[in-house]
């Protein structure tokens, strides 16, 4: 029972429910559930990272995975978000032209301070250059808004140890 429990709040988590007939379909869960079942599970639902690139390619040099929200209007290059660092690492968006993005996080699986993102004036274009440090290692929230686009992705950052 308990198996089958964690199985159903794990695909919940990522949006999945199951069909009379043994089918899968797609649906978007609410972050409350998602994190509900992160915290039930113990695991950590992390977003998918892709191998497209942004439009410009200048932009998409910059790194060879991303995480893209799903209609496409705000990227994270992905490399600065997949592992702990004490100092914290280089994460470049791509955002909707001539907005101002913020960029805020917290942890699902247990106590930390706020994530640090900083966020330098004045990129008026697509993109935007910042440097992000977790406090703790762990599975986090990101939730970055820019303009009209809003969007909500998770990482996972393992420890060193």
């Amino acid at each position: 029972m308990k198996a089958t429990r964690t199985k159903v709040l794990l695909m919940a988590a990522l949006g999945l429910v199951v069909l009379a007939g043994g089918g899968l379909l797609w649906v978007q869960a609410t972050q409350s559930q998602a994190g509900a079942a992160i915290s039930a599970t113990k695991e950590c639902a992390a977003s998918p990272i892709t191998t497209e690139k942004p439009e410009n390619a200048n932009t998409a040099a910059f790194s060879h995975t991303w995480y893209r929200s799903p209609d496409g209007r705000i990227w994270a290059s992905a490399p600065g978000l997949q592992s702990y660092k004490p100092k914290g690492d280089k994460v470049l968006w791509v955002k909707p032209g001539g907005s101002e993005l913020h960029v805020e996080g917290r942890r699902l699986d247990g106590e930390a301070g706020p994530l640090e993102v900083g966020m330098p004036c004045c990129y008026y274009g697509s993109y935007q250059a910042s440097g992000v440090t977790f406090p703790t290692p762990g599975c986090w929230e990101i939730e970055a808004k820019a303009g009209d686009a809003e969007w909500r992705f998770v990482v996972y950052l393992p420890s060193k140890d």
